[in-house]
């Protein structure tokens, strides 16, 4: 198989108490710089500048080219980071509630060095500070600690900063934990330092984005579906040429919004109020209610599990992974995490790098985390298809054009630690979850004419699915375009037909397939499958389905043997240029090259050959004329809009 699940290892940030064990040179070290402390204390407190932060753990830090591990003696938090080669880092946020100024602070490192000296450049919000060698250790399984003057700020504070160390003269160190410890306040900023030992690629300015000149169809802005924004923002409106890249901020939720008009086929509108902002959090065996009183979200006091229920007790939502957790946090930069009572993080909602984002619960049984965009990051509750009683999308007729499509950034950037190959116009690094992103892509697929989007799905909760689909689907309401999803996880599975309908069927039901943006076929759902090669798959389906489904199986050797027999095939095979099963699929790629591939199995294809190969496509009146793919970045497939194959708009060469 050319498709592979790929993960980008994100570890938030967070402040933690140091409880490791020491060497004695480490107690020493540490004894000498609470001297330092002490010394300075009296003048730190005369000018109110005292420093209420100390240890950082590496495992709730952003780790990049690094790995988590936890398999050396004597690291002191949730793991340490393993550095991976030049270039690979380690960035910790650090908040300055207080707005402190002209603090001078020592910057220790514990760290293991097996073999040579492991230096690393220091950063201050991407400003370089200074290069610290850490010096041998002699083995993985000994931590020393390393110290750096920095100088905070100087006279312009900040709310927040970030402290990067890249490794920039050997492959890297394992780095356990960082300490900063404030020494005082100083009138003269700290020498400037040497230049960074090489340049880091990390520094190097975003590229713009480009204005898309594609015009989609246009129609009224309805307000989304799931979940309902907060009534006293409007809702932004479809962008149909130059979106703006910052949305303007929305007004605080209230907790007695004004009524707002919906289209017919929306729900609600549900009264909101805000559980948690940026900082705050709440303890086991606190619950907040709804509005109206009939839903509760919080910690149960007897086993610590994060779950949402109703007035009667029914649990209608819970995070399992969260048991035995004494408080949940709402962090500032927009990610929600339950904790045990040693500070060891045991859930999180995956929504950092979302500064200003809220929990909040409406009256029909959702819970969000909504951004300072309008935008849902993650929800869960009651899906809105329990309220809704309008039609289902009618029924497409084919031959139909479908594309396969990505919902997975920025988890996804890099393949075994490799960045991508190519640069999309939207950036480098965008967010599946940006609400510009989702509404230029939705505007790109109807652009070149899209019939079905297919969208990676790796099951219930994974990869923020409720929130971003839900978000693409709104968003082409009024439009051609209609998704589905590709089940990806068959191909790892043998679930009967009694899990399948329960793990997946009935979920979709309820979350999705009412939607008007849902793709129907014959008056029934539409599902890819990324499955095995064998006839069970096509036995195990067609059972779950019992004919209520409209199921497309990837084909494999000996298909039409099958007893059972699917609504339709299809073939997935990106590395090839064409793939054209007659009666069932035609398939276009431009190219295939794996990030971590030294060469390119499919060199990407000119513009002329690729626009040859998709009229081929046409003229072949295959039921399933299908593009591989739209942006998967990671297997160099893409057809969305890149700076390597611009042509001046949003749609890109191969639009």
């Amino acid at each position: 198989s050319n498709h592979h699940h790929r993960r980008r290892i994100i570890f938030k940030n967070t402040r933690r108490n140091y409880q490791g064990m020491f060497a004695i040179r480490e107690v020493v070290i540490l004894v000498l710089l609470v001297l330092i402390l002490q010394l300075q204390f009296i003048s730190v407190l005369a000018h109110g500048n005292f420093f209420d932060f100390f240890f950082y753990d590496a495992a709730a830090s952003e780790c990049y080219k690094c790995r988590m591990k936890t398999n050396k003696e004597g690291y002191s938090g949730g793991g340490f980071a393993d550095f991976q080669g030049r270039g690979s880092w380690l960035k910790f946020q650090v908040y300055n509630a207080h707005h402190y100024k002209n603090i001078n602070l020592l910057l220790a490192v514990r760290y293991a060095a097996g073999g040579n000296d492991r230096p690393v450049n220091v950063f201050i919000d991407d400003e370089f500070i200074g290069s610290l060698n850490l010096k041998s250790t002699g083995n993985w399984n000994t931590w020393h600690i390393e110290t750096i003057p920095i100088l905070l700020f100087g006279n312009k504070p900040a709310e927040r900063f970030s402290i990067r160390l890249e490794a920039n003269e050997s492959s890297g160190p394992n780095i356990d934990m960082i300490t900063l410890i404030p020494v005082g306040e100083i009138s003269t900023p700290l020498p400037t330092p040497n230049q960074p030992t090489r340049n880091p690629l990390s520094l190097a300015p975003p590229k713009p984005i480009s204005n898309p000149t594609f015009n989609p169809v246009v129609t009224p802005t309805p307000s989304p579906i799931v979940p309902t924004p907060p009534p006293i923002v409007s809702t932004p409106s479809p962008i149909a040429s130059t979106p703006s890249p910052i949305l303007p901020t929305p007004s605080p939720i209230s907790p007695t919004p004004s009524p707002v008009s919906l289209p017919m086929y929306a729900v609600g509108p549900f009264k909101q109020v805000v559980l948690l902002k940026g900082g705050e959090s709440f303890d086991r065996g606190e619950f907040r209610s709804s509005l109206n009183g009939k839903y509760q979200f919080g910690l149960d006091r007897t086993n610590g599990i994060l779950m949402l229920k109703d007035n009667t007790g029914k649990i209608i939502w819970s995070a399992s992974k969260s048991r035995g957790s004494r408080k949940a946090y709402m962090q500032t930069d927009g990610n929600f995490l339950t904790r045990l009572s040693n500070g060891r993080k045991t859930w999180k909602s995956a929504t950092s790098q979302n500064e200003g984002a809220k929990l909040i619960i409406d009256d029909g049984g959702q819970v969000t985390i909504w951004s300072s965009q309008n935008t849902a990051l993650w929800l869960a509750g009651i899906p809105r298809g329990e309220y809704y009683d309008g039609p289902p999308s009618a029924s497409l007729s084919y031959p139909l054009r479908g594309a396969f499509y990505y919902p997975w950034y920025p988890e996804t950037w890099s393949v075994n630690g490799k960045p991508v190959s190519y640069s999309p116009t939207l950036g480098d690094k965008y967010s599946s979850g940006d609400p510009i992103v989702q509404q230029t892509h939705v505007n790109a697929l109807n652009h070149i004419h899209v019939d079905v989007a297919i969208a990676s799905w790796w099951g219930i909760d994974e990869k923020l699915e409720r929130a971003r689909l839900m978000n693409l689907m709104d968003k082409s309401i009024g439009t051609p375009l209609k998704w589905s999803v590709y089940q990806e996880q068959e191909r790892f599975t043998t679930e009967s037909p009694q899990d399948i309908r329960k793990n997946t069927l009935e979920y979709l039901e309820k979350w999705y397939t009412w939607h008007p943006s849902w793709a129907h076929i014959d008056n029934r759902p539409i599902i890819f499958l990324f499955n095995e090669g064998n006839c069970d798959v096509a036995k195990r389906w067609s059972l779950a389905s019992n004919n209520t489904w409209y199921v497309v199986l990837k084909l494999f050797s000996g298909f039409k043997s099958c007893e059972y027999q699917p609504d339709h095939w299809h073939q997935y095979g990106p590395s090839s240029a064409v793939s054209h099963v007659k009666g069932h699929s035609f398939a276009v790629s431009p190219g295939f090259k794996l990030a971590n591939m030294k060469e390119a199995k499919l060199p990407r294809l000119s513009e002329s050959t690729f626009r040859a190969n998709v009229q081929k496509m046409v003229n072949s009146g295959e039921n399933w004329q299908l593009v591989t793919t739209f942006n998967e970045w990671g297997e160099g497939t893409a057809v969305e809009a890149a700076y390597d194959w611009g042509s001046g708009t949003d749609s890109g060469e191969y639009g």
